[in-house]
């Protein structure tokens, strides 16, 4: 909030370079997080999904690609009430820990 651009430097080379919101798009994910009345715990055993966490009716996941995730939350929506289903936007300090690898 307090600059226009940012500049991540690692081993004396730039590593990444951009408006926060610039840097936030490149290193996007397919990754969403659902919330939901019943137990998320189906979300598991679906192709394509790699859940990240999970407790009870909350599941962070990545999916393999945006269909996989329409997949996912129309079966969250016919098991019953969705709260929220919404992609995940990294971090930048999820974003400065990827590009100092």
């Amino acid at each position: 909030r307090l600059c226009d651009d940012l500049v991540i430097i690692a081993g004396g080379t730039i590593r990444a370079a951009g408006t926060r919101d610039d840097l936030r798009a490149q290193h996007a994910t397919h990754r969403y997080e659902l919330v939901s009345g019943g137990d998320a715990g189906w979300v598991r055993d679906e192709p394509g999904i790699t859940v990240l966490d999970f407790d009870g009716g909350y599941a962070l996941f990545d999916a393999a690609d945006d269909t996989t995730a329409q997949r996912i939350l129309r079966g969250a929506v016919a098991r019953g009430d969705v709260a929220s289903f919404a992609p995940q936007k990294p971090s930048l300090a999820e974003i400065f820990k990827e590009v100092i690898q």
